[in-house]
């Protein structure tokens, strides 16, 4: 009975954290209320020459437009209002 336990948790444990990707492949998108322009992705060769930036400019655009992240944001501003008692 403990190992289908321990089983179940990992399971869970790892589809929860591969929600943001699955959603990212599936093409889900959630409304962005953000009022500020998200970061394009990159291109790897600009006009003809490799993007010596690519990994910064990456990173940069992943950081802004990984799946599920305003609902991530506000989850998180959520919890730390009605559990710790202050605003982010």
């Amino acid at each position: 009975m403990k190992r289908k336990l321990d089983l179940t948790y990992i399971i869970f444990f790892f589809l929860i954290i591969s929600l943001p990707l699955l959603s990212m492949v599936a093409g889900i998108e959630v409304k962005n209320s953000e009022k500020r322009q998200l970061s394009q992705c990159p291109e790897l060769i600009e006009e003809g020459v490799l993007n010596t930036e690519f990994p910064r400019d990456f990173d940069t655009y992943f950081s802004e437009n990984f799946g599920l992240r305003p609902l991530l944001i506000t989850g998180y501003g959520g919890l730390n209002y009605y559990l710790l008692g202050h605003s982010v």
